[in-house]
């Protein structure tokens, strides 16, 4: 099961994502600007808040903190997100899943070096139309070989997975 965490930064007011395995909400960064560092995303699709925004977050419970009003995008604080469904078969999918589990292994048995935690930044690999279909049916989250991954915006391609890894950097797999 996938929980999503809401939490708010005091500087700027927006709310950042942060998705687990587990029920208890785990803070991804002190700051605004290390949560989106380190996997969180944004819970407006144009975050207005300043680059590497330094706001410390809390836990939103659903609650303004100053007006003690429902906050306005009425978030729930921690909401259950049902297992995505398993992609039909396609050789497409297979292929990708394969490729980003095998960039995962790389990653983890360098020591989570960080010169691994990127690959196909170059894009050399070009994912087929199986792979955009389920990635577009997946509500931004997924598993592959047992890994959870959320689909996010990429600054350097159209689109990356990312993978969080408790006390190291996030594994991004570039598209």
């Amino acid at each position: 099961m996938v929980f999503k965490h809401y939490f708010r930064c005091a500087g700027c007011g927006y709310h950042v994502i942060y998705c687990t395995e587990g029920a208890v909400p785990v803070q991804p960064g002190r700051t605004h600007g290390d949560a989106l560092k380190n996997g969180a995303v944004s819970s407006t699709e144009h975050d207005a808040s300043p680059p590497g925004c330094i706001g410390v977050l809390s836990y939103c419970s659903g609650m303004d903190p100053k007006t003690l009003k429902p906050c306005p995008t009425a978030h729930p604080g921690t909401k259950q997100v049902s297992d995505p469904p398993p992609p039909t078969p396609n050789p497409d999918w297979n292929d990708f899943a394969d490729r980003v589990q095998a960039a995962w292994v790389v990653y983890v048995n360098s020591g989570y070096d960080v010169a691994s935690r990127g690959p196909n930044h170059d894009r050399a690999f070009h994912p087929g139309q199986g792979v955009q279909r389920v990635l577009q049916g997946s509500a931004g989250v997924l598993t592959i070989h047992g890994g959870l991954y959320t689909v996010s915006n990429s600054l350097t391609s159209d689109a990356s997975l990312k993978r969080n890894v408790p006390g190291q950097a996030t594994f991004i797999y570039h598209l």
